[in-house]
């Protein structure tokens, strides 16, 4: 769905068929607009065009452009965490490994073409402090930290990890690190290589993370596979720029 070629809207009520995925289609069309031309340079009127529905159809799904980017936001931005928690790891588990399938669960969706478009164009426009992805963004890293600080204090109170820390503490300790690397390595640019890097960067961090929290000898998985894990290729990492001390 390309807002550089759009074609004119079509008049009378749509099929209900098409009726039930417009929001979607809205949302694609503004993601690839926000991706070419910007989002200030994305009008409402060319996601429309391009959707082929008239702007005021458009405005009964959002009421604004900042609503669309929020909307993309919610789907690919920290909040999906909670959705891959409830849906994609099995929280019965041993912390040790629900924590190991859900740093593999989050790098999986953070990997996906739609995801890593979309951090493209949050980087384009300022990254994560600019005024248009701060106060969406603020929310949904509160949302991640209070829902999933709740299984964390399960295991605090079953003595699995460590309770000298706030549960919301642990949980952002274990979340930053993986937002960095998906800045670094899962853009839509990104090469092959440095894919597969942030997947040995994210398990790193999850075994380095466990190794912190976990009580004693409360690791399921022998030490030895532990060991099998790779170290990252410094070919990838990002490096200072010249003349820095």
């Amino acid at each position: 769905m390309n807002i550089a070629g759009t074609e004119a809207p079509r008049r009378g009520r749509p099929p209900k068929a098409e009726a039930g995925d417009t929001r979607a289609r809205i949302l694609d069309a503004a993601l690839d607009g926000f991706s070419r031309q910007g989002y200030t340079g994305t009008s409402i009127r060319q996601i429309a065009r391009a959707v082929g529905i008239r702007e005021s159809s458009l405005y009964n799904h959002f009421p604004s452009k900042q609503a669309i980017f929020d909307a993309l936001l919610a789907e690919t931005g920290p909040g999906a965490v909670l959705e891959l928690l409830e849906s994609d790891v099995d929280r019965s588990g041993h912390p040790a490994v629900v924590i190991r399938q859900l740093v593999e669960q989050i790098v999986d969706h953070w990997d996906e073409p739609r995801s890593r478009q979309f951090i493209s164009v949050v980087l384009r426009e300022g990254g994560p402090t600019s005024a248009l992805v701060a106060g969406g963004i603020a929310g949904e890293i509160q949302r991640v930290l209070e829902g999933v600080s709740t299984i964390f204090r399960e295991w605090i109170d079953a003595g699995l990890i460590r309770g000298d820390f706030p549960a919301t503490h642990l949980v952002w300790e274990l979340m930053a690190p993986i937002g960095t690397i998906r800045m670094v390595n899962l853009r839509a640019d990104a090469p092959e290589e440095a894919r597969a890097q942030a997947r040995t960067l994210a398990a790193q961090h999850a075994e380095y993370f466990l190794a912190c929290v976990l009580r004693e000898s409360q690791d399921p998985m022998p030490s030895r596979m532990r060991r099998q894990h790779p170290g990252p290729d410094p070919r990838l990492l990002p490096r200072a720029p010249e003349g820095s001390s």
